[in-house]
């Protein structure tokens, strides 16, 4: 095996709960991330895995060591399976989180520093297993020349397909610092969204949880205002989440067990007793992690998510805290801030074995036809519809914020 690391495959749920221990101590340096932790990973798949008829998610969780036998490296993958059968199945290999955006980045756990030598001997070893999968999702690869090439040299048919970009706010050691750090335009938001309450005699109280008993409850007011924020009409479009029950239970899971940990922090903004804003947060190192949000429509003249914002940033700097990450996705509530962007490539590989070719080719034929025939329905329907009337967006137009949607790795919609 290249570099010396050796490689092993778990696949089934002791096996992976028996990596608790070591994969904790490897987190210390891994990229300051909620996604990458055994917790989320663990719970997600404790939740999230499918085992129905026509999808069935079976654990294939690589591990790599060094010659000490020191963990290095995971590769939480699952090998999903459409439909859930032995035969007649497509196989796609691909990380824990095919989900409904819920884990907005999905890769390698590995340091910075081990992370070539784990992606050359993991790349390596799929090679050796090619008749076992037909095409790979690998996703969360760090925008780097030499992880590119490690990707592109191991296999003949890979493709490059979307960049996630994540955000994160370097932190000084005073919040005024902080601000008089910020853009003329960021300075003026802050002025009027702090005046805005004052002017009209409303005072704010911010709030941050960390107790599993304070989950529940206010986990029910996120739910609430999440799903508000996403029914707004606007240009940029907010979307729920967590309107799955399936998704509110994982998050709730996820929320204790960060707890216990004492990584948990809910925010939320308070006026007149009642909470007009919330966000999620975990503590990841030294780096505060923002998470989904929400808030009530009626005081967003208010500017109360900007509010939020400011008083997390004040939180995490008293709490002697690094940075704030922002979460992924570019768009204008967070690029004002000016923070600092880490990108995240997402690629596509066919397994050379005759039938992962076959395979993938099917599934692409299948999805063309879909499709069209989408298209044609949407055609169909289209022609009886009035014009949009005057000042209302076209569709086309319409920006999803925040986390892009799932890339279509596979030739099927993601799950």
């Amino acid at each position: 095996m290249p570099d010396g690391l050796t490689v092993e495959t778990i696949d089934s749920i002791p096996g992976l709960l028996a990596l608790e221990g070591e994969w904790r101590a490897l987190e210390a340096r891994l990229p300051r991330l909620p996604f990458v932790t055994f917790d989320w990973l663990s719970l997600w798949w404790e939740h999230l895995a499918e085992h129905r008829l026509l999808i069935r998610d079976k654990l294939r969780v690589i591990t790599l060591r060094d010659s000490r036998g020191t963990l290095v490296g995971v590769a939480p993958l699952m090998l999903t399976q459409r439909p859930g059968l032995e035969l007649l199945s497509t196989r796609q290999l691909q990380i824990f989180g095919a989900d409904p955006n819920l884990t907005e980045i999905r890769s390698l756990i590995v340091s910075t520093e081990d992370r070539s030598r784990v992606y050359g001997a993991f790349m390596h070893h799929l090679k050796g297993c090619r008749d076992g999968w037909d095409w790979l999702a690998l996703t969360g690869v760090p925008v780097d020349s030499a992880l590119t090439e490690i990707v592109d040299t191991s296999f003949p048919r890979v493709e490059w397909l979307r960049t996630v970009p994540d955000y994160t706010l370097d932190l000084p050691k005073s919040f005024e610092e902080f601000k008089s750090s910020r853009s003329r335009n960021i300075k003026e938001s802050l002025r009027k969204c702090y005046n805005s309450l004052k002017r009209d005699g409303l005072t704010f109280e911010f709030r941050v949880l960390t107790s599993s008993a304070e989950v529940e409850p206010a986990l029910a007011e996120f739910f609430r205002l999440h799903r508000l924020r996403s029914q707004m009409p606007a240009a940029v479009v907010h979307q729920d989440a967590f309107k799955a029950e399936s998704s509110r239970r994982f998050l709730t899971a996820v929320c204790h067990r960060f707890a216990l940990r004492g990584r948990l922090r809910l925010l939320e903004l308070r006026i007149g007793g009642r909470v007009v804003a919330t966000r999620i947060a975990f503590v990841c190192q030294d780096s505060l992690y923002l998470y989904y949000s929400g808030y009530e429509p009626a005081f967003g003249r208010y500017s109360v998510m900007t509010t939020l914002l400011a008083e997390a940033v004040r939180y995490a700097i008293d709490a002697g805290l690094a940075s704030v990450n922002l979460s992924t996705g570019r768009d204008v509530g967070k690029l004002r801030w000016g923070p600092q962007e880490t990108q995240y490539r997402d690629a596509l590989v066919i397994s050379p074995s005759l039938r992962g070719g076959i395979a993938h080719a099917a599934c692409v034929l299948a999805k063309r036809t879909l499709e069209a025939a989408r298209q044609r329905s949407s055609l169909f329907d289209s022609l009886g519809r009035r014009a949009e009337p005057r000042g209302v967006r076209p569709s086309a137009e319409v920006q999803v914020a925040g986390r892009p949607p799932e890339s279509e790795l596979t030739g099927w919609a993601a799950e």
